[in-house]
């Protein structure tokens, strides 16, 4: 009986649909440390930010180089 009961709490968890990748959001989150190691003179917002990052993806952390590839 608990576990019926575990399963009916679980399974609705399991059943939604996992939020979409947000690679904007992604490289805000995981490309603060690259930005300011290669493109510190470059201007934070727009696409000078996204080139520079852009010319030097083979350096950065994966989880950067994933969002910077998406964009």
């Amino acid at each position: 009986m608990l576990a019926l009961a575990a399963v009916a709490v679980v399974e609705p968890a399991l059943a939604k649909d996992p939020e979409p990748y947000n690679a904007a959001d992604a490289a805000r989150k995981y490309c603060s440390r690259a930005y300011k190691r290669y493109c510190a003179n470059v201007p934070a917002q727009g696409l000078q930010a996204l080139d520079c990052l852009k010319e030097r993806v083979k350096r950065l952390p994966p989880a950067c180089r994933k969002a910077v590839q998406a964009l």
